[in-house]
């Protein structure tokens, strides 16, 4: 079997795949940082009110007798911190308030449900974390929550509220004017609706409504929108205990939107998913979790695994309740944070710009509101591979970067073992360059290495990923060995193992052999005929899938064997060989320790492609930039006593 080999691949028949073990740190929360300046805090929101591009609050300050302010606005600074906050006046208690555009300016508008007036109070933003004075517009008979959604179709923001008062509930939708003014219909919506959330539950592509009604039906009412404003006969959905917080996300990521709900009654206290099913009904995903009087609930992706997870205040015993979801509707045992009195309504956004989510909760009895910061660790990368350079000179590693939460990651560490178990680290890669690592420290034709890989965010890093161990070949005459590529938690990584053989140490190389997966061993029977031949082993993964930023990764070789003299040797000493400046901008210089004749100097690419072949004697050449862009390149330097490789980095 006669096959040319380019770089990393065989050029053979096989489904290529890689193996993939992810793991996820837990969620984990700094301790509450608490900022006053707020009376009988209820409802919060978040939103860059002063389009600075760090997330602000806004505080419905809804205690009765403590004035006529009911807004509050807090200025992020991005990294945790707020400037003391600042209230609008406003002669109606708000107990909600939701931030949207209701002006079509491209500044966030704030908007609050005022129950003891039916009415609702829109805020229109500057732009500079200042509002104007309250618009005003009749609501249903009591509203205690409220929702914004395009729910006409003209592309301009509605508001939609749950309405408590009467002799049986409604939900009033107000059509936005694109003025920050509304025109009301009301529907009936059962007894005590006290919660709002809305998505589009059918597939329509219009925005629907769900309420929760926390009364002696215990029923979910999902209100589907005709798009012009009306909707069609509430679908109700029964669930045990009054239903008093709800939310809308897609818990299992098929792209059809699922509730989560809060029950609060006595002993059946707890938070469920509901999958939606694309027609505007909904099933219990699995066993709700108990939660001791779940109060508001949302959603975010706490520990940066992709899944939706949830965060519910808990009134009655002073802390929050977060929730890891499995990306099925599954929640596992509730993590708990205290905080301070009353905690009451929560919202979560990147308040300090490390790409993971905090959360923000008022504590209505404290006056105050609490900061927690996610110091949660960024999520484990996955290895794709680890092999021997095309160059044979050193090790080299992919991994990928599909699936992880690019922005909680800054750099991606990689680390070798250095003794059993113990690693060190060995060096870094920017989160915006190729996921590749040339490990120049490493001699494959001494050993076997194992490598592991975590990523890294100010500082904190990750759990490690599973080893992967590189192959290493040895060989007594004809029967050649090697040790099996091996990765953590997975006994069969590799199809098979193919045998190279270059004749004359050429560079020619071409199969001559192969085994399957689980078998280390191969005899060369014409080994006596090629005494100045060189052999590798290349392994071809099987099972799963990865995806690197650089193509063209499908298999793992081994260090080369070399027999004979007339072959290509390796360097002795690689720090013969010095580069100044490097990195450089326009032109380098390549310097020897001593004479040299016969040399051949290639520059290559990240991927091995050959850019430039360079033939010379001396002690020292000048590299021009040229047309080459900036990046990363690599030198294969052959000179009469060997090979050797060196990294090459051009600025700009």
């Amino acid at each position: 079997m006669k096959k040319s080999i380019l770089f990393f691949t065989a050029g053979l028949s096989l489904s290529l795949g890689f193996i993939t073990n992810k793991s996820y740190a837990q969620a984990s929360f700094s301790p509450p940082t608490n900022f006053s300046g707020v009376s009988g805090p209820q409802s919060i929101t978040s939103a860059d009110f002063n389009l600075d591009g760090k997330a602000d609050l806004a505080v419905a300050d809804g205690q009765a007798g403590v004035g006529s302010n009911s807004v509050s606005v807090l200025l992020g600074n991005g990294l945790g911190s707020f400037a003391p906050a600042v209230s609008f006046g406003n002669t109606v208690l708000a107990h909600f308030i939701i931030s949207a555009d209701f002006n079509g300016d491209g500044k966030p508008d704030l908007a609050t449900a005022n129950p003891g007036s039916n009415t609702i109070s829109v805020f229109l933003g500057n732009g500079d974390g200042t509002f104007n004075s309250a618009l005003i517009d009749s609501a249903g008979n009591s509203p205690i929550s409220l929702v914004s959604g395009d729910f006409n179709g003209d592309g301009k923001a509605d508001i939609a509220t749950a309405n408590t008062g009467g002799n049986s509930g409604s939900v009033s939708v107000l059509i936005g004017d694109g003025t920050g003014h509304f025109t009301l219909s009301t529907f009936p919506a059962g007894y005590t609706p006290y919660s709002i959330t809305s998505g589009d539950y059918n597939g329509d592509g219009k925005a629907d409504l769900a309420v929760a009604c926390q009364d002696i039906s215990n029923n979910l009412w999902i209100f589907l929108s005709n798009g012009t404003g009306g909707f069609a006969t509430p679908i109700t959905t029964s669930i045990s205990g009054y239903p008093h917080t709800i939310i809308t996300t897609d818990f299992n990521n098929d792209g059809k939107a699922d509730l989560a709900v809060g029950t609060h009654i006595n002993s059946v206290n707890k938070v469920m998913a509901l999958i939606g099913n694309g027609t505007g009904n909904f099933t219990s995903a699995a066993a709700s979790v108990i939660i001791d009087a779940p109060y508001v609930v949302t959603s975010a992706d706490f520990n940066s695994d992709g899944k939706p997870d949830l965060a519910v205040t808990v009134y009655s015993n002073n802390s929050i309740s977060v929730l890891l979801g499995d990306g099925t509707g599954a929640f596992g045992t509730p993590a708990v944070f205290n905080l301070g009195n009353g905690p009451y309504s929560l919202t979560s956004k990147d308040f300090n710009g490390d790409g993971t989510a905090d959360l923000a909760v008022t504590n209505y009895l404290d006056n105050n509101i609490s900061i927690l910061l996610n110091n949660t660790a960024p999520p484990t990368p996955s290895i794709c591979l680890v092999t021997v350079d095309s160059t044979h000179t050193h090790n080299f590693l992919v991994w990928e970067k599909t699936g992880l939460n690019m922005p909680a990651i800054d750099s991606f560490v990689v680390y070798r073992e250095i003794t059993t178990n113990n690693y060190q680290r060995v060096g870094a890669v920017s989160k915006d360059s190729m996921s590749t690592f040339d490990d120049f420290g490493a001699n494959p034709a001494s050993t076997g290495y194992r490598y592991k890989l975590k990523s890294k965010k100010q500082g904190i890093e990750s759990a490690f990923s599973n080893y992967h161990n590189t192959i290493y070949l040895t060989n007594t005459g004809a029967n050649f060995s090697w040790t099996p590529y091996q990765i953590e938690n997975n006994p069969t990584p590799v199809a098979a193992y193919y045998i190279y053989r270059d004749d004359n140490s050429t560079g020619n190389f071409q199969t001559i052999g192969f085994t399957t997966g689980n078998q280390f061993g191969y005899t060369d029977v014409n080994f006596a005929t090629y005494p100045n031949a060189s052999y590798y082993v290349e392994a071809m993964m099987s099972g799963g899938t990865c995806l690197p930023t650089r193509s063209g990764y499908g298999s793992s070789r081994s260090n080369v064997k070399h027999f004979g003299t007339t072959g290509v040797q390796r360097l002795n000493n690689s720090t013969a060989v010095n580069i100044y400046p490097n990195p450089f901008d326009s032109q380098t210089t390549i310097g020897f320790s001593e004479e040299q004749k016969n040399i051949t100097l290639k520059i290559m690419d990240v991927v091995g492609k050959e850019i430039k072949t360079i033939n010379f004697s001396g002690r020292q050449l000048i590299i021009e930039k040229g047309e080459m862009p900036a990046g990363i390149y690599f030198l294969q330097i052959q000179t009469e006593q060997g090979i050797t490789s060196k990294k090459l980095i051009i600025n700009k």
